[in-house]
């Protein structure tokens, strides 16, 4: 999925930022899926900019921080 999302296929990148969101596998790592929410958002995902807007609500999330 890493290599997918890395060539800018938006389904990958939107399902890694769900995987860094949530944590699965360890710890949430917000950060990083910010970066992912954010490019899968710049291939015109509306989930992708729904999670990013949630993370902005929560504090989870700084664009400044990309």
């Amino acid at each position: 999925m890493l290599q997918a999302a890395r060539t800018g296929n938006v389904t990958a990148e939107l399902n890694l930022g769900k995987l860094y969101y949530s944590g699965i596998g360890g710890k949430p790592n917000y950060p990083e899926a910010g970066k992912w929410f954010v490019k899968a958002a710049g291939h015109r995902s509306e989930e992708a900019k729904a999670f990013l807007q949630l993370m902005k609500q929560n504090g989870q999330f700084d664009s400044k921080t990309l």
